[in-house]
């Protein structure tokens, strides 16, 4: 069965950016002019929704409630871990019917 050699299809599609290529950097201006001309990404409208004193209550805790997440981590209370979890089980493992016997008598 053969291995090596041209398979049709395979590689980098022709047309394709090379590797060193790097997109063009994000340029503040645009994005202040994109502001001041009304186009504003999701999270900066939710805000000034939100620090709107005109605005509707409702919407402002819907949007103040979807914005949370951007801004706050989730707390764990009581959950350790997964490192925690796996130690505890490593010291554990070793009790019982599992535990270590005693060495040989000489």
């Amino acid at each position: 069965m053969g291995r090596g050699g041209y398979r049709p299809g395979a590689g980098r599609p022709r047309g394709t950016k090379k590797k060193g290529e790097e997109k063009e950097p994000i340029d503040n201006k645009n994005k202040q002019q994109n502001q001041e001309e009304g186009k504003f990404d999701p999270l900066t409208y939710a805000l000034k929704v939100i620090n709107d004193p005109d605005a509707d209550p409702e919407l402002r805790a819907r949007l103040a409630i979807a914005a949370l997440p951007f801004f706050h981590s989730k707390v764990q209370e009581g959950k350790k871990s997964k490192k925690e979890e796996s130690n505890e089980k490593a010291k554990t493992a070793g009790s019982g019917r599992f535990k270590v016997s005693m060495p040989p008598r000489r």
